[in-house]
């Protein structure tokens, strides 16, 4: 569990402002802040901490009411509630959001002068300078921008919940700020702090910028509760400490401490959120089945003239953004008897991961059938506007049946053998003499057998009347 114990309106406060209780136990006292430094020190020249840049915040709601002020910045009020969101950028860049980091989030704010937050150049030009610079240090393309500044003495606590993101989390690689942490007083020096859900290590060091030879502030590190304080040497003063996230985190919390309470000049401290965008991605592919089947290869499977043949086209979003208007066609099907089960061949959003089956059904007819399935999408970022500069995807895949008339097999005649004399004709069987002899298949050793008969006969005539002829003695 992630409590937050709030700032008393005019206390000083330090490390701790924040309270993490994990599992019911507070961390334990014993624990000592480690002293940590940058990868990138000031006067060295940091690289890019993202691959495309960074996004800022936007604020959408103050206390459950719409967000009065879109366009210029917005006053942080004690006690209240802020619904945010991370700000997609211009989709002429061909960057996004990460799909994790779309949805909102809330920012609650306590303390006794949370100053102003909203787009614009906050700093001086040695110090984080956004909105009018494309390449901001050491984070890379500036899109959008944002920042909080602290202007008053005393404390203030941002407390977020990132919780209700589409991925649960603060994405990790997120950039962390804080500006011009250089200030000491009497009785309380500047200082930031930064601490979340994770009690273990959680935020890289990544890079002081600006000038000098070294910066009025040092970093600690606390069992996951970071510290960047004012450390009173007469060094380099408004240094950006740029940090990044080692791992997601559901919430955090921010604590600026002013110079000295109630007492002028004022201190000036900022901190600044940034969300590393993606280079947009769009990527779609398609599958055909004949009949629920694959085939890879023609002229694949025989199928009856006549009989109905299904088509599948099954179409999968592989890319990093959501696809609107895919389109299914067969240039061997008509558009029409195609359905994605909206009525059409037209899915009107595919999300990120997500498939569509469309089928169409058809008579098979003679012969070889060859068929391409295609489909095209659109892509569009998180707030569904088109990215101008990337064009239509598309897929396509062959599918192929070879229609044949229904196979005949030519009928059998079986020969009746002749019945014979005293037989019946019903058949016969070993102990029925009387039945019909069984039949050989040909009648033609008969014929001879018959004409040796009357031969015979002739011969014994003739004899015959020889001997009734011949004369008596």
């Amino acid at each position: 569990m992630f409590a937050v114990v709030r700032a008393v309106r005019g206390a000083s406060v330090g490390v701790g402002i924040v309270g993490l209780v994990v599992a019911g136990a507070a961390l334990p006292a014993s624990a000592a802040p480690l002293p940590i430094d940058p990868l990138y020190p000031i006067g060295s020249a940091p690289p890019s901490a993202t691959a495309s840049g960074v996004t800022g915040l936007q604020v959408l709601e103050i206390d459950g009411q719409p967000n009065p002020f879109p366009a210029t910045y917005v006053p942080l009020r004690d006690g209240s509630d802020y619904t945010m969101r991370f700000r997609a950028p211009d989709p002429a860049t061909s960057a996004q959001l990460p799909t994790a980091a779309t949805g909102t989030f809330s920012m609650n704010v306590s303390g006794t002068d949370s100053g102003p937050f909203g787009p614009g150049v906050l700093g001086t030009p040695s110090g984080p300078q956004f909105g009018s610079n494309p390449w901001q240090p050491p984070t890379g393309p500036v899109f959008t921008d944002s920042a909080v500044n602290f202007e008053g003495a005393g404390a203030v606590t941002y407390a977020f919940d990132f919780s209700t993101l589409d991925g649960g989390a603060l994405p990790e690689g997120s950039v962390i700020a804080l500006f011009d942490v250089d200030d000491c007083g009497p009785t309380a020096n500047e200082q930031a702090v930064v601490s979340s859900s994770s009690t273990g290590d959680w935020l890289r060091y990544y890079s002081d910028t600006g000038t000098g030879v070294g910066s009025r502030a040092s970093v600690t590190n606390n069992a996951g509760v970071y510290t960047s304080a004012a450390n009173c040497n007469p060094d380099q003063e408004l240094i950006s400490q740029t940090f990044t996230t080692t791992t997601a985190v559901s919430a955090m919390i921010i604590t600026l401490t002013g110079r000295d309470p109630a007492t002028v000049p004022e201190s000036a401290l900022w901190w600044f959120l940034q969300l590393p965008v993606e280079r947009a991605t769009p990527a779609v592919t398609l599958t055909t089945l004949i009949n629920d089947s694959s085939v890879t290869a023609a002229p694949g499977p025989d199928l009856t003239v006549g009989d109905p043949v299904t088509t599948t086209y099954r179409a999968t979003n592989t890319g990093n953004t959501t696809l609107t208007n895919l389109t299914v066609t067969d240039d061997g099907v008509e558009s029409a008897d195609i359905d994605c089960g909206t009525g059409s061949n037209i899915v009107p959003v595919l999300a990120v991961g997500a498939s569509a089956t469309c089928h169409a059904s058809e008579i098979v007819t003679e012969g070889d059938h060859r068929n391409t399935g295609t489909v095209t999408a659109i892509a569009v970022n998180t707030e569904s506007a088109p990215f101008p500069n990337i064009p239509a995807v598309t897929a396509a895949d062959r599918s192929w049946y070879r229609g044949t008339e229904t196979p005949t097999t030519p009928p059998t005649t079986t020969p009746t053998a002749p019945p014979t004399a005293g037989g019946s004709g019903s058949g016969s069987s070993p102990s029925d003499p009387g039945g019909t002899l069984a039949f050989t298949g040909s009648d033609w050793p008969l014929i001879p057998a018959g004409a040796a008969a009357v031969v015979a006969i002739v011969v014994g005539l003739v004899l015959v009347l020889r001997r009734r002829r011949a004369p008596r003695p």
